[in-house]
């Protein structure tokens, strides 16, 4: 009788964890065309425009192309397309921030543009908020296990700009 329960629930498993694994796939192709879009244009420009499967929530995707706008500004060189790219990022990020108040990686990208945009710019009201609710993400363990790249990616950013 065990046997046959865990001959039945084994294609059940393979599915859920296939599921889990796009969604995966998806996220980390979208996590390094973040860190790439730093130093690379057509990176920032694949961001701008991402798609992702129905497993990643459209909060973080719109959050992502959000901060692809933002990267913009590090590869033109017309301060008022800078300003425009800007604008435009940072308010579609907030946006998505609303949708998804209590999402970690969006607070994250949040607090890294906040982190590195200049003080003339006026955006930096959510940094205290954004690194409180980061610290308590890093000091559940059980995260490890959630989302170990997202975990790892985060606590690199933070060990190294503190």
């Amino acid at each position: 009788m065990s046997q046959r329960i865990a001959l039945l629930l084994i294609p059940v498993m393979l599915l859920f964890a296939e599921a889990g694994f796009c969604q995966s796939q998806d996220l980390l192709a979208i996590r390094e065309l973040y860190y790439r879009s730093v130093k690379d244009e057509e990176a920032a420009n694949k961001l701008c425009v991402v798609v992702a499967g129905e497993q990643v929530p459209a909060s973080v995707v719109s959050g992502y192309k959000a901060v692809g706008k933002v990267m913009m500004c590090n590869h033109v060189g017309n301060p008022y397309t800078k300003l425009k790219y800007f604008y435009a990022g940072r308010d579609a990020l907030e946006k998505s921030i609303a949708t998804a108040p209590a999402n970690v990686e969006l607070r994250y990208l949040r607090y890294a543009v906040q982190r590195n945009t200049p003080s003339l710019l006026h955006y930096n009201g959510s940094i205290q908020a954004d690194r409180q609710m980061i610290e308590k993400y890093l000091a559940d363990e059980r995260n490890k296990d959630t989302d170990p790249d997202l975990y790892e990616r985060i606590r690199k950013y933070m060990t190294t700009y503190k």
